[in-house]
């Protein structure tokens, strides 16, 4: 019997790619209070404002600094010790850094560079890419894309944003070191899912009409051409 009486849609939500995850949807937004605590551990789990420049990050930094970036935009996700401006301000046109660490933002305004700028966010809410300049960037910088990720749905949320901040040929490097790294800690405990190999992270490019190359442990990811081109 039909009474034309409508239900809800309690269907869970389509999802681009499947790598095994179980926590599909959070239900909640992701925000900076989500990592109050963590800093705190020995690990330096987000606070690394004052800490030595870790070595996943001293890859992609000495990757990033071969590239020609003279002119160049770079948004570097995770600013740390604001190491990828430090490096890259007197060639570069500008650079973004997120964070949701605010001793990291204040380190990153101390240095007072006028091509530098640092957003205090988390990269998984929905209002990540509309909270930086409306700019595209030539490179972006995470090598913990998915170490932190709270749930599916927000994680290909973090996906789609960072592909519409990418230039056309912009390139999204990450790093083997922060596939393979996810929070464990008791009060977060990421699935085991998201510590991503070659083979995970092809899946989730390709999801987004997007591709890797592996130079060494750094992982390039670029738009796919269309054919013919």
């Amino acid at each position: 019997m039909n009474d034309n009486k409508s239900t809800p849609d309690i269907s869970p939500p389509r999802l681009r790619f499947n790598i095994g995850a179980t926590r599909i949807d959070c239900g909640r937004e992701p925000s900076i209070e989500d990592y109050e605590g963590l800093e705190t551990l020995d690990s330096y789990l987000v606070d690394y404002s004052r800490a030595q420049t870790t070595p996943d990050q001293e890859e992609l930094n000495a990757w990033l600094l071969q590239q020609a970036i003279d002119g160049a935009s770079i948004l570097h996700v995770g600013a740390g010790n604001s190491s990828v401006a430090r490096l890259s301000a007197s060639r570069a046109r500008w650079i973004t850094s997120v964070t949701v660490s605010k001793n990291e933002k204040e380190v990153a305004e101390s240095l007072a560079l006028a091509n530098y700028s640092c957003a205090l966010i988390n990269k998984y809410s929905t209002s990540f890419s509309n909270s930086l300049p409306a700019i595209r960037y030539d490179f972006i910088l995470d090598n913990n894309l998915a170490s932190f990720v709270c749930c599916q749905r927000h994680f290909e949320t973090y996906m789609r944003g960072l592909v519409s901040l990418m230039a056309e040929d912009g390139i999204l490097a990450t790093h083997w070191l922060g596939m393979q790294w996810i929070c464990e800690a008791d009060a977060f405990r990421v699935d085991a899912a998201w510590r991503l190999d070659a083979h995970t992270l092809g899946i989730i490019a390709d999801a987004f009409c997007l591709t890797t190359e592996r130079h060494s442990d750094t992982f390039l990811i670029k738009r796919r051409k269309p054919s013919g081109r």
